[in-house]
């Protein structure tokens, strides 16, 4: 359309000479056109047509379906679209608009409040109560405002995150260290357990024992000669 070579997919023959010339020349451009968009395989298919209506009625035969198949996939996808809490709520939130603006391709056009409620909807659970405010609005939300309030809350609760951090984990781990030292511990008598298993009986020596089955120094008696059992 940019080039002005669309007409020759709706030209009615019989044409003038002049038409006729202009005909040939833009259609030559326009089968260009078409070919180089294909991979080089679908171009090798393609490549025996030579007027440019009938490649593109045959492109549209063979894709017109797979469109159809196409906008079911996307339109699935938009109503069962859910948000996650381990993920930017604002990147999601673009996600389906991309997915609200492809819909648009195959003229199923969404109105904004729809698209708006869409999204609001679709907040993770962690949002439950920020959702339940925006619905308690009275004035009217667009897409730019709702991404903007997303991205200002989605701040805030970042900057939340690392002060909570260290109070969740800093009385256990004091209490660790205290445990461990015995400094905080009221108890005087408390004493480490490893303490208790320091006291080992030492070996003896096999010059100091004497067998009581055949009184010979330097023998155990389970490994006697003289043992009846």
């Amino acid at each position: 359309m940019s080039m002005k070579i669309w007409w020759v997919f709706f030209a009615v023959l019989p044409l003038s000479e002049e038409q006729n010339r202009a005909f040939e020349l833009d259609n030559s451009t326009c089968l260009g056109c078409l070919l180089s968009l294909l991979s080089d395989q679908l171009c090798d298919i393609y490549m025996k047509y030579g007027v440019a209506c009938e490649l593109w009625e045959a492109l549209d035969r063979k894709y017109a379906e797979s469109d159809a198949g196409r906008e079911l996939y996307v339109n699935d996808q938009y109503h069962e679209y859910r948000m996650v809490d381990d993920r930017s709520v604002v990147e999601q939130a673009h996600e389906i608009q991309l997915l609200v603006g492809e819909l648009a391709h195959f003229d199923c056009i969404l109105p904004d409040k729809f698209v708006v409620g869409g999204i609001i909807a679709k907040l993770p659970p962690s949002w439950r109560s920020f959702s339940t405010s925006l619905k308690h609005k009275k004035e009217v939300i667009t897409i730019d405002s709702l991404i903007a309030s997303l991205d200002v809350e989605e701040k805030a609760r970042a900057k939340d995150v690392p002060r909570s951090a260290p109070s969740d984990g800093g009385p256990s781990n004091a209490n660790v260290v205290e445990g461990k030292s015995g400094g905080g511990n009221k108890n005087k008598n408390w004493k480490p357990k490893a303490k208790q298993n320091t006291n080992f009986k030492k070996k003896k020596n096999l010059a100091d024992i004497t067998c009581f089955v055949c009184g010979e120094p330097g023998r155990m008696a389970r490994k006697c000669r003289n043992r009846k059992s």
